[in-house]
């Protein structure tokens, strides 16, 4: 008769044998031999009542059992019914560390037990243990040596026919690896849930109905509601403003749709009170990758704002400074240079007629404060320019040896009231044309040979001019003013470029000036790339240093800086002469009516408008700053209402940057500032009226309207009237510069910024030699653009500003190029 498995041999196949070990057919065979057994033996001693030899044949067999408890990695024990242990196996020995007679006979109590077991667990688990019910409790065990493990104690009871515990066993299964994983969780868990439960970011959950499932204490904080307020709700109804909640309806679809994003939004917190935060969202999704609502992490950005309004508010409080120096500079110029400009012009009208040395004597010292007054206001103007960044340097060719010449001549007359020698020294290796900015190099030199005769008494000034590094394109050109003065004391030199700085008190009274002629010249010199340096010994003199590169020029005709010795007869030129100041009126009629030109009179705008409709003019003289109505809104009116092409060249007092661009928007052909030289005047007479300088067409007109022209004067002063090299530039620019706009979208898109820099600087040149002056300063802007800014969208409208205004410049210069070829 087949009985049921032995309760022991059940438990250990059944429940403590490796799934897959059960599975081996080798077991089947073991199974029924353990069948047998039972079977044969267990049976036959139960029928003869004599439980005791039945238990007695139990135990016997158990060596039966070590087979089983040997394919177990567990510890295994048995103990008879006072808990000493009777047998053990291998794996219970190699987790506790005792052999022997050192776990024979002792219960598993003493030999697992330590300082830190949990002795609570440890007797619920004997109770359990010895009223035969099973249990699985984890203690902290110790071994023989002391050290410690984890352990899942599990065991039950043998019963003999009547139910009686006769013996009992165990099974000790460590699971310190799993308990130590465990705690690392666990820790990592109450480290994690620390951290977002106290972060600074407010953190919130909400599911798919945009319902609050969890927020953390920041968040809490951050809104000033509790926890308690804010489960369940939906977090817009409580923090957007009325403004805000189309936003949030498209943050939510975004979030739908699996989008990720930031943002920046004004909320409402509990109290009212209006607070900005930063919000970075994300969609959340659970175990099976199936959306179920959203996270959001929140930085209270407030304060930042504030003091980001408050960074703004300073910027335009600077930038209205600045606009508000900028207009006094320019009434200033204005209101200064309106009566110089008429004590000049009266004092240089009376110099021509006869006068006796006394008189002549006055007369010199009149102009002679006159230039010095017109030098003062200058430098204040170029120190603002230079400060505002607004001073525009120039790549022209030029000849060096010109340049020097021109300001030797200009200081001839005051070194021969000293008795001083002016000397240059020029080396044959200077190539014949440099390019550069001959205007600002000139204004260096003025300041330079100027201080030098100004300081010395006795001796020779001079300039010497050396090369210091020739290349193949360019040359490094070192220029040397020396003097036999005063010199300069040593304490001074340290401070020599610092603005409104001079020696001493005494030095101002003695020779004048404003201390800003060398802070100019050292601010010049830098912008064109060169650097400056001075020796000076007291008593010997003083040596200034100027270092400059230079590009060499090719075939390009030479700008001479020299002013037009001859001037063509204007004899019965009409020019209308538009001007509200009497004594300026008075010398400009003085010295036109002289050349034989007729001039008619306007004392504004609006005059000016009605003289025009009524009679034909050679060129109009306009004044800018006018009552009633000023010279740019005139000039409007000539050119869009009366379609009128007469050549319009403003008199203005304004000297700051930006008044040119706004005459030529405005329709003009041409810009003179004021205190004009008398030759300055007539070469610019010369040049509009004399019958081969380009009127103004309706076309020009037009796109002067529209903010954008060539200037087809402009290029041909660059080609010296040279029809077939006038014919190569518009060539070169038509071919080179739409390429250097595609470099400059590139370096824009690839963030190559250097790239898009050097590509505005290269074009730069060529946008003012054929005239396109909006579109060479949208160009210098983007040259200095300054690659750390996040403003992308303002430099993408330049980039395409200015690809518009060089498509349209390329489709100008190709239009004239046709009409010249018919």
């Amino acid at each position: 008769m087949n009985k049921p498995l032995h309760p022991l041999l059940q438990y250990q196949l059944g429940k403590h044998l490796d799934n897959e070990l059960l599975k081996n057919p080798g077991m089947k065979d073991f199974i029924a031999a353990i069948n047998q057994v039972y079977a044969e033996h267990i049976t036959d001693q139960q029928s003869t009542n004599n439980t005791s030899e039945g238990t007695s044949y139990i135990q016997s067999e158990l060596g039966h059992l070590s087979l089983v408890a040997s394919l177990n990695k567990n510890g295994v024990v048995f103990t008879d019914i006072r808990g000493r242990i009777t047998w053990y196996n291998e794996a219970f020995s190699s987790l506790t560390g005792y052999v022997g007679e050192e776990i024979i006979g002792k219960t598993p109590v003493e030999l697992l037990k330590g300082p830190e077991t949990d002795m609570d667990a440890l007797r619920r688990m004997l109770d359990l243990f010895y009223s035969g019910k099973a249990f699985e409790p984890e203690l902290l065990c110790y071994r023989k040596d002391g050290t410690t493990f984890w352990a899942r104690c599990s065991g039950q009871a043998i019963t003999d026919a009547n139910g009686a515990a006769i013996e009992f066993f165990a099974i000790v299964e460590d699971i310190t690896a799993s308990k130590l994983a465990e705690d690392v969780l666990r820790l990592q868990e109450e480290k994690y849930r620390n951290i977002i439960a106290n972060m600074n970011l407010g953190l919130i959950e909400v599911d798919i109905d945009e319902k609050i499932q969890y927020v953390n204490n920041s968040f809490c904080e951050m809104c000033g509601y509790e926890r308690e307020e804010l489960l369940g709700k939906n977090p817009w109804m409580l923090f957007a403003r009325n403004k805000d909640q189309e936003l949030m309806e498209v943050k939510n679809e975004l979030r739908k749709k699996g989008i990720s994003d930031a943002y920046e939004i004004t909320v409402k917190d509990k109290k009212g009170a209006i607070k900005w935060w930063l919000i970075s969202a994300a969609p959340r999704y659970n175990d099976k990758g199936e959306l179920v609502g959203s996270t959001g992490i929140h930085l209270d950005i407030t304060d930042q704002k504030y003091m980001e309004d408050a960074l703004v508010s300073s910027w335009e409080q600077a930038e209205e400074s600045s606009r508000a120096k900028e207009n006094f500079l320019a009434n200033m110029s204005h209101e200064m240079r309106t009566p110089m400009n008429a004590i000049m012009g009266m004092a240089l009208q009376l110099e021509k007629t006869n006068l006796s040395d006394s008189q002549q004597f006055y007369l010199q010292n009149i102009i002679t404060a006159s230039e010095n007054l017109l030098v003062i206001m200058n430098d204040i103007l170029d120190i603002s320019k230079i400060e505002a960044g607004q001073l525009v340097i120039e790549a022209l060719p030029f000849r060096l040896r010109d340049v020097v010449n021109q300001v030797l001549r200009m200081h001839e007359l005051k070194a021969e009231e000293k008795e001083i020698e002016l000397k240059q020294e020029m080396d044959d290796s200077i190539a014949p044309e440099l390019i550069g900015d001959p205007f600002r190099l000139q204004q260096i030199l003025v300041n330079l040979v100027g201080n030098a005769i100004k300081f010395t008494t006795e001796g020779s000034v001079s300039v010497e001019c050396t090369v210091s590094n020739d290349k193949a394109s360019e040359q490094e050109i070192v220029i040397k003013v020396k003097d036999t003065g005063s010199g300069i004391d040593p304490d001074y030199l340290t401070r020599i470029f610092e603005k409104f700085s001079q020696e001493d008190r005494s030095i101002a009274r003695k020779f004048g000036g404003t201390g800003l002629g060398m802070s100019i010249v050292k601010n010049l010199t830098e912008l064109l790339g060169g650097s400056i340096a001075i020796e000076s010994e007291q008593q010997v003199g003083t040596t200034v240093i100027v270092t400059l590169p230079f590009e060499k020029s090719g075939a390009r005709p030479v700008l001479s800086i020299e002013e037009p010795e001859h001037i063509a007869d204007l004899t019965g030129k009409k020019v209308l002469l538009v001007e509200d100041n009497e004594m300026n009126t008075l010398v400009a009629k003085m010295l036109l009516q002289q050349y034989g030109i007729e001039v008619t009179e306007a004392g504004n705008g609006i005059e000016a408008v009605e003289a025009v409709k009524n009679n034909n003019f050679d060129l109009i003289l306009m004044d800018i700053q006018m009552p009633q109505m000023d010279g740019l809104e005139a000039t409007r009116i000539i050119r869009q209402e009366l379609k009128s092409t007469t050549p319009i060249v403003a008199l203005t007092a304004h000297a700051l940057k930006g008044e040119a661009e706004k005459c030529l928007n405005a329709g003009m052909n041409d810009f003179l500032s004021k205190p004009y030289r008398e030759n300055v005047l007539l070469g610019m007479l010369e040049k509009w009226i004399r019958g081969d300088a380009a009127p103004v067409t309706e076309q020009e007109v037009k796109k002067r309207k529209s903010g954008f022209t060539i200037d087809i004067a402009t290029l041909e002063t660059y080609s010296a009237g040279d029809p077939e090299f006038m014919q190569s530039l518009i060539s070169v620019f038509c071919r080179q510069t739409p390429i250097a706009m595609v470099e400059m979208q590139r370096g824009f898109e690839e963030r190559e910024f250097e790239l898009m820099s050097a590509a505005a600087h290269r074009i730069k040149p060529s946008l003012e030699i054929v005239g396109a002056t909006e579109a060479g300063a949208i160009a210098l802007e983007i040259e200095h653009w300054d690659k750390h800014s996040r403003d992308d969208k303002a430099l993408q409208m330049l980039l395409s500003k200015l690809s518009m205004l060089i498509d349209d410049a390329v489709a100008q210069l190709r239009d004239h190029q046709t009409q010249a070829s018919d």
